[in-house]
């Protein structure tokens, strides 16, 4: 079994069970997928859907007790989460940094090197106001990426168009030499985060 994460209400779907527990149900499926990116795949058809749930995090396992578990004592939280989450996705916004590996490689001196890193750093975060002013208006949050700024954005289901139509109007704006790209909507992993820490393994 994979426990998938949470839901208000009793969702029959094939292949997927729901277990009572308290205000909540906890989601179920009876194969667990081979791999993460499967049960991303998995979170992402769910999702699709229009499925509002609460994930957990697609590189954890935990047992179906645990889970029940985990449950009752946040039993709160997780319904606040679910109504936070409802009819909303994300985007993920990212731009291209004009460097290898996130800092420039620097032969001189430890002077040269850390004005090197500085002048990095000051370009990741200008490179982050960027995004955030295309996201402005809804919550973002910044994520790890490689050679690139990253920041997702929760975005209701219903304005998706309005924001694909913002990212048009704005993006001409951005710095040639920075590539930006558009991925989305997805299931909102990076609102959720949740994570079973009794019992559970990752």
């Amino acid at each position: 079994m994979w426990v998938i994460g949470w839901v208000t209400a009793e969702k029959p779907m094939p292949g997927i069970f729901t277990v009572p527990v308290g205000t909540l149900h906890v989601l179920v499926a009876h194969e667990v997928p081979d791999s993460t990116r499967a049960k991303l795949a998995k979170l992402q058809q769910l999702f699709k859907a229009g499925l509002d749930f609460v994930p957990l995090a697609p590189t954890q396992h935990t047992t179906l007790q645990d889970a029940i578990t985990y449950t009752e004592q946040h039993n709160e939280s997780i319904v606040q989460q679910i109504s936070a989450l409802y009819r909303k996705g994300q985007f993920t916004l990212t731009l291209a940094a004009p460097m290898r590996d996130g800092v420039p490689r620097h032969t001189g001196t430890g002077r040269s090197w850390l004005r090197g890193r500085i002048q990095s750093q000051h370009q990741n975060d200008e490179a982050y106001s960027l995004l955030t002013r295309l996201a402005e208006g809804y919550l973002s949050r910044q994520t790890q990426a490689k050679n690139a700024v990253r920041c997702d954005v929760l975005v209701p289901r219903h304005d998706v168009t309005t924001v694909i139509e913002r990212i048009k109007k704005d993006a001409p704006a951005f710095p040639q030499h920075r590539k930006l790209t558009v991925s989305g909507l997805w299931v909102p992993l990076s609102f959720a985060g949740q994570h079973l820490h009794q019992g559970a393994h990752a």
